[in-house]
Order: C-alpha cells, then sequence, then structure tokens
C-alpha cells in the first residue's frame, strides 16, 4: 500500500467520523471521548510500533511538517507504558 492510499484512507476515515463518534458516546454512554486526532494517533503507533516503520516515513504518511510532532507519539507511548510500570510496581 503506498503512502498515498493510506493518506487517502485516513481522509475518508477522518471525514465524517466525529459526528459518528459523538451520536456513539450519547448513544452507549461513554465516558471517554475518541476523536478523529485519536485515530490518526493509533495508526501512527501501529505504524511505528507493531509495523516497525521508520519514524520518518510515519511522519511523511501523516503529513508532519516537523519530525518532533511525530516523535510526540513515541514519547505519549513512553508515559503509558511506564505509567501502567508504576500501576503494576
Amino acid at each position: 500500500m503506498t503512502r498515498e492510499r493510506i493518506r487517502q484512507l485516513i481522509k475518508e476515515i477522518t471525514k465524517n467520523t466525529d459526528n459518528r463518534l459523538q451520536q456513539t458516546e450519547k448513544e452507549d454512554n461513554l465516558t471517554s471521548r475518541a476523536t478523529p486526532h485519536s485515530f490518526r494517533h493509533g495508526l501512527a503507533n501501529y505504524l511505528l510500533n507493531t509495523k516497525k516503520w521508520d519514524i520518518n516515513k510515519v511522519r511523511n504518511t501523516l503529513r508532519h511538517s516537523n519530525i518532533a510532532v511525530t516523535n510526540n507519539y513515541l514519547t505519549t507511548n513512553k508515559k503509558e507504558l511506564k505509567k501502567l510500570q508504576n500501576q503494576i510496581d
């Protein structure tokens, strides 16, 4: 799958997702807020951690102009892992 196709899929997925998510949240009384951004975040983490993509490839796919923005996904992931580890300890 090409990067351009992935970009197209992301755009298609996020186009009306926010409204659908809000409706589902109300219907199911969900307490956490899901957003199109959370899908992008999840995709980035999936590509970085599961598919072992290079961070620059992920940056280009998500069209981040600065690598530091993409690096935030890694930082957040490390913080979440540390939080889980602290709960276990």
